[in-house]
């Protein structure tokens, strides 16, 4: 799947464009021929893309292709939360107001953590603590159960990231300066490529911020 969310018109709402452009397929994405044209045509200055492996047994749907869309955010998860559907799926969707419940269209984990995300960016908290939020009501519920925790969100103007987990290792994030992919901006990415600009790894239990104007701040990953 391939998301793109940057800044732009909208007609009667915020000023912020929102253009979505999913592909699923039972192959890899890069054997799509419409790809190469698509991505050509995208002008963005905040721009969220994932790709997902397949993997046997989850179901491959668009309520679960990353990155996730709704209202003015997009939203990455890098991670996993421990035997999701059957242990903690209904308690953390619980905690959703009935009108965001109302928006969930499949059984994914990442739906569900995106949608915990909006209430706190909905309640007045920035990228960031949004993100610190959820993770904290996900270790709440699953305790001392292992569970991967890199979540990516953006409003098309600025982004934010935190690694973080229930256990000491966590999976990797890293953030490079003026990549020649990005010209003069700065990329968040889940692995550094073997060339290409200086990746500096984000540290672990920690978050990450990325304003529209390039500034970048980081903090730890935990409520204060």
């Amino acid at each position: 799947s391939v998301g793109v969310h940057g800044p732009g018109e909208q007609l009667a709402r915020a000023p912020t464009l929102l253009v979505e452009r999913v592909f699923a397929a039972a192959r890899p994405i890069w054997y799509d021929d419409d790809l190469p044209r698509t991505l050509a045509a995208v002008r963005s200055g905040t721009i969220v893309a994932a790709l997902r492996n397949g993997t046997p047994g989850i179901p491959i749907d668009r309520s679960g292709l990353l990155p996730l869309v709704f209202e003015d955010w997009s939203f990455v998860l890098n991670g996993f939360v421990p035997d999701f559907r059957r242990s903690h799926m209904r308690a953390l969707r619980s905690e959703l107001p009935d009108a965001l419940y109302g928006e969930i269209r499949g059984a994914s984990d990442s739906e569900t953590l995106f949608l915990l995300t909006v209430v706190a960016l909905r309640a007045g908290a920035g990228l960031a603590e949004a993100l610190v939020a959820t993770v904290e009501r996900v270790k709440s519920r699953v305790g001392s159960e292992e569970a991967q925790l890199n979540l990516l969100v953006s409003d098309g103007r600025s982004l934010a990231a935190v690694r973080t987990g229930t256990v000491a290792r966590t999976n990797s994030l890293y953030v490079s300066e003026r990549p020649p992919i990005a010209g003069g901006g700065v990329v968040v990415a889940s692995e550094a490529p073997e060339s290409g600009g200086r990746w500096t790894a984000v540290a672990g239990h920690s978050w990450i911020e990325v304003d529209q104007d390039g500034s970048i701040r980081t903090g730890p990953a935990h409520e204060s």
